[in-house]
Order: structure tokens, then sequence, then C-alpha cells
């Protein structure tokens, strides 16, 4: 059961970036058309222009393909929550409840995580001080 939580866990982060990352398409590709339609129609693009152009069609790319990336772990997520499923004995209600629960033991480890993280950070921060003080009293 904890193998299909992670499994709908994963599906709904990857849904939710999809759904983020879908407006930014639209306009990736409206963008992408302009620009194709007007090289056709004989616009000549100045250097400057050219390169803000590579720049965003570059992003086009990156953003393109991690759609398709999101696609497939989709795809892939569904065959295995099928194979999955049935080998689990477990009711719709306790598939969600365990869903649930993993998904707060990830938010408390990222919490945790990142709060060591800023402890860490502030006490480095804070033993640099030390060490330059306490290094310039020596000299």
């Amino acid at each position: 059961m904890s193998a299909l939580a992670k499994l709908a866990a994963r599906r709904d982060d990857l849904r939710k970036e999809q759904d983020a990352l879908a407006a930014d398409a639209v306009a990736a590709n409206q963008f992408y058309e302009i620009v194709t339609l007007n090289t056709l129609h004989g616009k000549q693009y100045s250097s400057e222009e050219r390169k803000e152009i590579d720049a965003l069609m570059k992003q086009r790319g990156h953003l393109l393909a991690r759609m398709a990336k999101i696609e497939a772990d989709l795809a892939v997520i569904q065959k295995d929550g099928v194979a999955i499923k049935k080998h689990c004995s477990a009711t719709p209600e306790q598939i969600q409840d365990a869903i649930k629960a993993f998904k707060q033991k990830r938010h408390d480890a990222e919490t945790l995580a990142l709060g060591l993280e800023y402890g860490l950070r502030t006490n480095l921060k804070e033993a640099k001080a030390t060490f330059r003080r306490l290094q310039s009293i020596r000299a």
C-alpha cells in the first residue's frame, strides 16, 4: 500500500507541475508561431533580437522536453499503479489515508531538512565571524 501511496503522491506532484507549465507552453508556442511566420514573410531580426529569440527558443525547447517527460512519467505511474493495485487488498479509503500519511511524512522531512539547512548556514556564518574576530585579535 505504501508503494501505491508514493505513486499517487508523485502523480499529484506531476499533475500540478503539468498544469503550471501548460500556460507557459501556450505562450511559448504562440511566440514560436509568430517568429516563424515573421521569418517566412521576410522579417529580418537584428543581432540583439536574434540573441533574445534564440534564448527564448532554447527555453521553449526545455519546457517542451519537460512536459514530454512529465507525460511519460505519468504513463509509467498509471501502468505501475494498475499493477500494484492488483496485489493490494486495501480499500479506497485506506489508500487515501496512506497517501495523506505519505504526503505528511514527506512534508515533515522537507521542513526538517530546510530547517537544518537554515540552522547550519546561520551557525556557519556565526562561526566564521567568530573565527575572523579571533584571528584579527592575534594579528
